[in-house]
């Protein structure tokens, strides 16, 4: 008996254990914003099919946001909003600093008059890029479930497909240098309804080219580039089809397209630098706490369980013995 029950101990502390030592990851709510920094952002002669929030201070130029009009409010500014435009914010706007109306002409006003404008609200961008670092982090510790071909100016990842697996996240690697080689990235063996993470290691200031997500990889919105070591980002002319994840690089954005949610430090874009949005990319990871150095708690509230299942499996075996004496009396 003195067995049994020490064996069912370790084997519920190991169970609660575990459970307490794995934390969830993702974009979460994040994964709902064409663009979220958590410093300031200066966007220009342009526009954005989504939503964006901006932790610290923004400039709106000639910028229509929230075209797509699929949620309210369409822009969130934690600091001060300078804008100039004619009705160039597409829904209601939450400004928790002053709100200066720049445009020539009274008539301008970039917030519509019949639109909503709070000073409360929104979502807490400083915790939101605590759980993105933690998620790029993540990401980027994953083991590689792909491989890799290299044709020309055309590299190709094939899915290792896991045949139990019901849902599946695939990851690969790459340098910058390579990347950049490239003109196409193609996939096989892929799903649609699959998701794909490329985790980009780099110099910190990285110069980014061009390249096109072909349609045998999973949809645009299923794909996300991880980068890993940037710290500022120059995009000077292109197109890239899927999210970007650089929760300390501030980011350039000269002209083009970026079909996906942007996470960054901070965000300047120019005339000619559109953000399109057809949705977020939704899948987490689970990973052990110590991986994240401490940048995570996890609360362990099966302690007191464990304790109280121990604590009852200890006075049944005290009274077990007594009786045990008593009968040998």
């Amino acid at each position: 008996m003195r067995f049994s029950i020490s064996s069912l101990l370790i084997a519920v502390s190991l169970l609660f254990s575990a459970h307490a030592a794995q934390i969830k990851l993702g974009l979460g709510s994040a994964s709902n914003y064409n663009l979220i920094t958590q410093e300031n952002a200066a966007l220009s002669g342009a526009d954005s099919q989504g939503i964006i929030a901006v932790g610290g201070n923004a400039e709106i130029n000639h910028y229509d946001v929230g075209t797509l009009g699929s949620a309210q409010p369409v822009l969130q500014v934690d600091g001060n909003l300078s804008a100039a435009g004619d009705q160039i914010i597409k829904g209601d706007a939450i400004v928790k600093g002053t709100y200066s109306n720049t445009s020539s002409s009274q008539w301008h006003n970039p917030i519509p008059t019949w639109r909503n404008t709070s000073s409360e609200g929104g979502i807490d961008i400083s915790e939101t890029f605590a759980n993105l670092t933690s998620f790029s982090e993540g990401l980027a510790s994953l083991n590689e479930n792909t491989t890799l071909a290299l044709n020309n100016s055309l590299i190709t990842f094939t899915a290792n497909r896991d045949p139990l697996a019901t849902s599946q996240l695939f990851v690969s690697s790459i340098g910058l240098d390579d990347l950049n080689s490239i003109t196409g990235i193609a996939g096989e063996l892929f799903n649609k309804d699959d998701h794909f993470v490329l985790n980009i290691f780099s110099e910190k200031d990285v110069v980014l080219d061009s390249f096109d997500v072909l349609n045998s990889l999973p949809s645009w919105s299923n794909i996300l580039f991880n980068f890993v070591d940037a710290e500022k980002i120059t995009l000077n002319e292109g197109n890239i089809h899927g999210s970007i994840l650089a929760p300390n690089a501030d980011f350039f954005f000269n002209e083009g397209l970026i079909t996906g949610g942007v996470y960054v430090n901070s965000f300047t874009s120019e005339s000619g630098a559109q953000l399109n949005f057809n949705g977020g990319f939704t899948p987490g990871i689970s990973v052990d706490n110590e991986a994240e150095n401490g940048a995570i708690e996890v609360t362990a509230p099966n302690t007191f369980f464990t304790f109280l299942v121990a604590s009852f499996l200890l006075v049944s075996r005290r009274s077990k013995q007594r009786k045990s004496n008593y009968a040998s009396m």
